[in-house]
């Protein structure tokens, strides 16, 4: 592969210039104001027309730089002449105008870092230490329980607003959306969105499509890179760490650009730390509008932005959830607002950041009203949530010159000669009182008019690993302006130079930060730098001091070492996007405000969040999900009444699961022990005790669980009876002497029962004499017979049964003569007998 140096070459003379407007335009002012100066935003009423906005705009020397269309917002730039304040002063005076603001600063939430460890206590804690604390046991969101149900999936697409991505880091690339309407690097804009080339989102800060994510400096870290990884850094991929989601898609959106860490003026300090309104919008607003359902805000301002306010509306109105840091100052947002959190909008979570130690971080903010929910996001004093970041730069030349100049050789001439030679003053290395250091400089005194001076590399400087050039050095000049020249010039093989636009004349306003930034690769593998003074024939002056010449690139093979540790409430954010990503996955009829529910409803509660977060505690993945499944249904089936020595079953067999039932079990609740036969079973049995002269009540659970450890349990009751005395029979009938053709009544009425009740009567005939009489009712108390033709004298025998209200039973039997009809016609009759 090739680097980059073609920017390094063609832009600089404009970035000089943007230096100088800003050193004498924004210096004073620039940590006080906390909007973009000479920038307004501005929304007019419906129905007024173009001619009429031009009008206005033209009144204040206004340019229209772009249109949110989707809120109707236009962004203006003013004169230098025209301040923000004066502006705004008489556009709110304009019946015209519905609404203007200024473009308002936003900055990264971030804590500090020095990376030592390599441990996601967050996603599972286990007490481990981490840089000499100890965590608490379980203080943490239960991911790997989560995971048992929902690792994440493709079609979520989750919006990180921040610094950029680094799309191509192996344990993201897998994980980053792609614009399925987009053709990369064709230079037109296929979808139609309004941006070419977006592939994999956009870079609000440089107007391209590459938000990479990839530093000027050696400590920015990669802010939106970290927080892309611990929500969706690959998991179950073998290689680095797991974010919250194992799978998702990344929209990469930048609005930050964090510049260089020793910057020119105070102006610059502040722009490497903020964004404005206008980037945040526009990035809402994208996300919006090309299918993210979630949006991660990690950064935030103590100002109230109406159109802010309008495109987070938007976004609600979209179904898209807006995930926002509450802020590190450790104060109160209920009193003291931080947006994008503290907008009063459905669609938005407020995110406080916890320790390890599940304690509310004391860098945190928080509000009982106004933050919803908290997360792990890292110690107070050292930095310990671990993700992903872009590659470490790497020093591709640098020179202090304070080990003298072996680093280039030197050369020039002249127009003037002395014996045939040409005379100049050639490059050398001494020290400065200025700089307060050794710096090369183009002679000693002033230099010589009619003379070129030049210093070149000794050997080439190879860029062909590497990408995202960046270059600087410290230069002071005192040139004469337009006439006299120091060029930077390059070439391939040091004989063919092709001079740059890098060109200074005149004076500077002391010593200055060159630098230049080449994000992408070009032609040459390796070039030579020479710094070359070019002076004309008149006035002649001190010449060029340079100092501290760096070019860093980025590597473009990964080493596998990307990863650092961060704190910070921007860290907890993303630990709320991906739960939001998980439960998506699980469930992506539900609609952002159920997804918002749930996130709050299934909140660890923490002793530590109470009155400091709405919800009262920090999130859990695994509640969140599990509150998506219906739990089982444990049935232990009806009570029952048995006796003594009874068989009794216990049939869980009713009970119910979505997907089904993992294990029961049976457990004695009250009453004496007994032993439970298969109590791991759906249906259990025992042998039920004596229950002596009173009754004797046994309770028993069964809890059912099922795959995901969801519990549910039933009871029921089983009451052994007291012993039972049997109840007594007593047959009889109420004729005396019985002929044949007589009616008979079958009587036992006379039976009882001391402890209870007689519940049921079985008569039956038993004699042997052949002759079967029908019971009008065997089962009634007194069933009657008609006494059957006979030959000759006989004995009927009748048995009663009776069965109390306990299932005993008693007999009694009753005997029935029916006398043989005499011939004279005298006296027959029934002899009727009773035997017990």
């Amino acid at each position: 592969m090739k680097g980059k140096i073609s920017a390094v070459i063609l832009l600089p003379i404009y970035f000089i210039i943007f230096l100088t407007i800003t050193s004498t335009g924004f210096c004073n002012d620039a940590k006080e104001t906390p909007y973009v100066p000479n920038e307004v935003l501005v929304r007019f009423h419906d129905g007024v027309d173009e001619s009429q906005k031009e009008f206005i705009r033209s009144s204040l020397k206004a340019s229209l730089i772009r249109i949110i269309k989707s809120i109707k917002v236009e962004y203006w730039k003013l004169p230098a002449d025209r301040s923000t304040e004066e502006a705004l002063e008489i556009l709110k005076n304009n019946p015209l105008i519905e609404h203007a603001e200024p473009n308002y600063l936003s900055k990264p939430l971030t804590i500090p870092n020095d990376p030592q460890f390599n441990k996601l206590w967050f996603l599972q804690n286990t007490g481990q230490k981490v840089n000499g604390k100890t965590g608490t046991l379980g203080a943490d969101i239960s991911a790997t329980e989560a995971w048992k149900i929902e690792t994440g999936r493709k079609d979520v697409i989750i919006a990180v607003i921040d610094s950029g991505v680094a799309f191509d880091h192996p344990d993201l690339k897998n994980n980053i959306w792609t614009n399925p309407g987009e053709i990369p690097g064709n230079g037109i804009d296929d979808d139609g969105n309004g941006y070419i080339d977006d592939v994999h989102g956009w870079d609000f800060v440089n107007n391209d499509a590459n938000p990479s994510d990839y530093s000027k400096t050696f400590s920015s870290g990669g802010h939106g890179t970290h927080v892309a990884g611990t929500i969706a850094a690959e998991g179950n991929n073998g290689i680095g760490i797991s974010g919250v989601m194992w799978e998702a898609q990344i929209m990469a959106l930048q609005i930050f650009d964090i510049f260089d860490e020793n910057p020119a003026n105070a102006y610059e300090y502040l722009m490497r730390l903020v964004v404005d309104s206008l980037k945040i919008i526009s990035s809402v607003d994208y996300a919006v509008n090309n299918g993210a359902k979630i949006i991660n805000c990690s950064f935030g301002k103590g100002l109230y932005s109406t159109f802010e306010n309008d495109i987070f509306s938007l976004a609600n109105d979209r179904g898209v959830l807006v995930i926002a840091a509450a802020g590190n100052d450790g104060l109160n947002n209920d009193s003291g607002p931080k947006y994008p959190a503290s907008y009063d909008l459905p669609n938005i979570i407020s995110v406080a950041a916890t320790t390890e130690r599940d304690t509310l971080a004391t860098y945190s903010n928080y509000g009982e009203t106004s933050v919803h929910v908290a997360a792990p996001g890292g110690s107070d004093l050292i930095p310990n949530i671990y993700s992903t970041t872009p590659p470490q730069r790497e020093i591709l030349f640098y020179d202090d010159f304070e080990s003298g100049g072996s680093k280039w050789l030197i050369g020039g001439g002249s127009q003037i000669s002395f014996g045939g030679d040409q005379l100049y003053k050639p490059w050398t290395i001494v020290y400065s009182p200025l700089f307060g250091s050794n710096v090369a400089v183009d002679s000693v005194g002033y230099y010589w008019n009619f003379t070129t001076s030049y210093m070149v590399t000794a050997n080439p400087i190879n860029i062909s690993n590497c990408r995202g050039l960046h270059f600087h050095f410290d230069i002071y000049h005192e040139l004469e302006y337009g006439r006299d020249y120091l060029n930077l010039e390059v070439s391939e093989d040091n004989v063919d130079y092709f001079k740059s636009n890098v060109v200074f004349t005149g004076f500077s306003d002391g010593i200055q930060r060159y630098r230049e930034w080449a994000g992408s690769e070009f032609d040459l593998d390796q070039f030579y730098l020479k710094f070359n003074l070019v002076a004309d024939n008149t006035t002649p002056y001190d010449g060029v001091y340079v100092d501290n010449i760096y070019l860093t690139g980025i590597p473009w093979v990964f080493s596998g070492n990307e990863y650092d540790y961060k704190s910070g409430t921007s860290m907890a954010a993303p630990v709320v996007s991906g739960v939001a990503g998980l439960i998506w996955s699980y469930a992506p009829e539900l609609s952002h405000i159920q997804v918002k529910d749930i996130i709050l409803n299934t909140v660890e509660v923490l002793p530590s969040l109470s009155g400091k977060v709405a919800s009262g505690g920090r999130v859990n993945a695994a509640n969140a999900l599990l509150s998506l499944i219906p739990p089982p249904t444990a049935t232990a089936g009806s009570n029952q009444e048995v006796d003594g020595s009874d068989e009794v079953v216990l049939d869980g067999r009713g009970s119910t699961a979505p997907d089904n039932i993992d294990t029961y079990q049976w457990a004695q609740i009250d009453g004496p022990t007994i032993t439970i036969k298969d109590a791991a079973k759906s249906v259990a049995r025992f042998t039920a005790p004596d229950a002596g002269n009173d009754p004797l009540e046994l309770l028993f659970e069964l809890t059912v669980t099922d795959k995901w450890g969801q519990t549910d349990t039933a009871q029921v009751k089983i009451t052994v009876r007291e012993i039972n005395q049997p109840p007594t029979a007593l047959a009889d009938a109420n004729q005396k002497s019985v002929s044949p053709g007589d009616k008979v009544t079958l009587d036992g009425s006379g039976s009882s029962d001391s402890d209870g009740t007689i519940t049921a009567y079985a008569w039956s005939q038993t004699d042997t004499t052949g002759k079967s009489v029908a019971l009008s009712n065997p089962v009634a108390i007194k069933p009657t017979f008609t006494a059957p033709e006979i030959t000759e004298t006989i004995t009927l025998i009748f048995k009663l049964t009776v069965t109390d209200d306990r299932g005993d039973t008693a007999a009694s039997t009753v005997r029935v003569t029916i006398n043989k009809t005499s011939g004279g016609g005298g006296g027959g009759g029934c002899f009727v007998q009773t035997i017990q």
